[in-house]
């Protein structure tokens, strides 16, 4: 699309974010999707930035995890050409690279389905995950047939019903981390875990998806099947969906259709959130700023 085609999909687009949750960044996300639907940027190249950059944290993280290792081990720790031998001396060295350690997030994990089905089963002792539902509630009432007021009402059926869906559990999960206790084992798994993900993968497709999907995810890290359709509905109206695959879908019953937009996108985000860390989020902030396009709402 050109750019003129682009701004004619201001107000479709504005109406398709009412009411959701991403209806308070609508400004920012309307320059997102104007860069991506115009072609406006080199996102294979912005891509490979971020993968190198993420590629060279994982690697001191790794650095500091071994170094650490060695100390629980008890193994050798020079100071020069000096070994290091007083205890007080090598508690002080282990207490920083802990801190280091810990500030890396190497000490995180993801949350199991066990442990996010516990968690919702276990609600009314867990103010989180209370915060959670409610929030789930909110952006899903036309879904379980609810309303959603600053009182927060459900009834008791409703409620089990959200908490013993396996979807639910997973999505949970993905957006909770366990901390653990830093021991030589929690090491040594941690620096495999960072070996497996610093191997280069198969060359990713459909760079620009993935950079307009950690733009949104800047905003709002959403990852339900409702969120799913919503960015589906979004990138199709910019044409940003393959045809040949949408033909195949003419079809689907509603229903089906949903299930293959939210599968399309939850695929996407898969491969996308690789490219994710707290350290590489700068490399995506204002990256089609003063490229010589209008790219605010010109309508």
């Amino acid at each position: 699309m050109d750019l003129e085609q682009v701004n004619s999909k201001h107000g479709d687009f504005t109406r398709l974010l009412l009411k959701t949750p991403l209806e308070q960044f609508t400004s920012q996300l309307w320059e997102a999707f104007q860069a991506t639907a115009c072609d406006a940027l080199d996102f294979t190249n912005i891509l490979t930035e971020i993968e190198n950059k993420a590629r060279s944290r994982i690697d001191a993280a790794t650095k500091l995890a071994k170094q650490l290792l060695a100390i629980f081990n008890n193994e050798p720790v020079k100071a020069g050409k000096t070994i290091i031998t007083s205890h007080k001396a090598l508690e002080a060295i282990k207490q920083i690279l802990i801190e280091e350690y810990k500030a890396f997030g190497m000490h995180q994990r993801q949350m199991t389905i066990e442990e996010a089905e516990a968690d919702l089963k276990d609600w009314r002792n867990n103010k989180d995950t209370e915060e959670w539902i409610r929030e789930q509630l909110d952006f899903l009432a036309d879904e379980y047939g609810c309303t959603y007021e600053e009182g927060f009402y459900i009834s008791d059926e409703d409620l089990d019903a959200f908490c013993t869906d396996t979807s639910n559990a997973e999505y949970y999960a993905e957006g909770f981390t366990i901390c653990e206790e830093v021991t030589p084992e929690q090491v040594e798994e941690a620096i495999r875990l960072n070996s497996i993900s610093n191997k280069a993968g198969k060359k990713v497709q459909n760079t620009k998806l993935h950079w307009l999907i950690l733009e949104i995810r800047r905003y709002y890290k959403g990852n339900h099947n409702k969120d799913y359709r919503l960015i589906f509905d979004c990138m199709d109206l910019f044409g940003l969906i393959d045809e040949a695959m949408k033909k195949d879908w003419d079809k689907y019953d509603p229903k089906k259709l949903n299930i293959a937009k939210a599968s399309y996108i939850k695929s996407l985000y898969k491969q996308a959130v690789r490219y994710e860390s707290a350290d590489t989020q700068q490399i995506l902030v204002a990256r089609f700023k003063g490229i010589g396009l209008e790219f605010h709402d010109t309508l």
